[in-house]
């Protein structure tokens, strides 16, 4: 079973350029697996349904590929009715981004955020947590 997941993954990120991995949480989170192969970070977002991240990842890989990556810290669009913005480099280990790390070992690993319904982000003291449930994972550093 192990290797019929690890060869469709490395099936889907040949198609495709990267490859979505869901983990079912509480919050469930999602992060891209591929993204590496082209020089890119991987992506992670928490939060949100797999298939919301899911599809806002695809979204924010795409845009990379396309026009390079977005600032840290900056809003940016990817078509969707809210701007995102990159948090990070984030520590891989802390994001558990385990596919990634087993098929590629050194992988950067950034967070996307999404705002709230003032358009707040969680590095935003105002940003509305009860509702939009969403945490900032830790920043990369050299000890780790």
């Amino acid at each position: 079973m192990k290797d019929a997941y690890l060869a469709n993954a490395i099936d889907l990120i040949a198609e495709h350029g990267h490859m979505i991995q869901g983990v079912i949480g509480d919050p469930p989170f999602t992060y891209t697996t591929g993204l590496t192969t082209r020089a890119l970070p991987e992506l992670w977002l928490g939060g949100l349904t797999i298939e919301q991240g899911g599809g806002i990842l695809n979204a924010v890989a795409d845009r990379m590929r396309d026009h390079g990556q977005p600032p840290a810290g900056t809003p940016f669009e990817v078509g969707y009715s809210v701007d995102f913005m990159l948090h990070g480099p984030v520590d891989p280990e802390a994001a558990e981004a385990n596919m990634a790390i087993y098929l590629y070992e050194e992988v950067t690993v950034m967070q996307v955020l999404w705002p709230d319904g003032d358009d707040r982000f969680p590095n935003d003291s105002e940003y509305y947590h009860l509702t939009y449930p969403q945490r900032l994972l830790p920043l990369l550093t050299k000890e780790n």
